[in-house]
């Protein structure tokens, strides 16, 4: 398999009124098979992740990905049947995060076990899959 570390992750955020609008694209190789995951009747979500390396010499930096959808949308369940470890996909959404509570467990062995860390998730609504399969979500 060819490797296409290149990624781009493009964000904007433009102000219309009082609200920021935050939209990103991150185009990468998943780092496995996504896995679907009903919420609620009404709330579905395929849950990955996406590799992100600049140039080989730079560590590889990973994003949490939850691809969503609500009601009879079904592009979670596409995306948790199509993206595969290894496929090379473009990713939609906005980004946000989320902190940890101070943990004694080990949780995070590279964080200091006394301070809260701050993880960030992309929460995508649309995908593309990018290596040869016709398949686009809009």
């Amino acid at each position: 398999m060819k490797n296409l570390s290149k990624v781009f992750l493009f964000q904007t955020q433009q102000f219309k009124g009082s609200k920021m609008i935050n939209s990103i694209v991150l185009v990468g190789r998943s780092g496995n098979d996504f896995q679907f995951k009903t919420v609620s009747p009404n709330f579905n979500k395929a849950i990955g992740s996406i590799a992100y390396q600049a140039k080989k010499t730079d560590p590889t930096t990973w994003f949490n990905v939850e691809i969503v959808s609500w009601g009879t949308d079904s592009t979670a369940q596409r995306a948790a049947s199509m993206i595969k470890k290894g496929s090379l996909v473009c990713v939609e959404g906005k980004m946000t995060s989320y902190k940890t509570q101070p943990s004694n467990q080990g949780f995070n062995q590279t964080q200091s076990q006394d301070k809260a860390v701050t993880y960030w998730k992309l929460e995508a609504t649309k995908f593309y899959l990018l290596d040869g399969q016709d398949e686009k979500n809009e």
